[in-house]
């Protein structure tokens, strides 16, 4: 992968990243860049919210977003975005933790 985010075929293909990339993309130290709103909004049918971050080693900019359905509030996801690809996405209780770690 390199600066920009393209992964290791070369060609800018951004779907085409080897597990040990995504792995890295997920689990690299990040910083909020971007804080998400204090409420969120309301979307079709569910609220939403984003933040931006940016990994401390690279520069990398990554968005997260959150969904809640409103008719459902156990519904709930978060995902990690990086050059237009979720390279993860997170379902419940399990997206709930993550969110409320995010937090802190």
């Amino acid at each position: 992968m390199d600066e920009n985010g393209n992964g290791s075929s070369g060609a800018g293909s951004k779907s085409n990243y080897t597990d040990k990339e995504i792995d890295y993309l997920i689990s690299c130290e990040k910083r909020v860049k971007k804080p998400p709103r204090k409420k969120m909004r309301n979307v079709q049918g569910s609220l939403r919210n984003e933040m931006t971050v940016e990994s401390v080693e690279g520069g990398r900019l990554f968005r997260i977003f959150m969904r809640q359905n409103i008719d459902f509030n156990e519904s709930f996801s978060i995902g990690l975005v990086f050059c237009q690809v979720t390279v993860a996405r997170r379902y419940g209780l399990y997206a709930l933790m993550a969110f409320m770690c995010m937090q802190n």
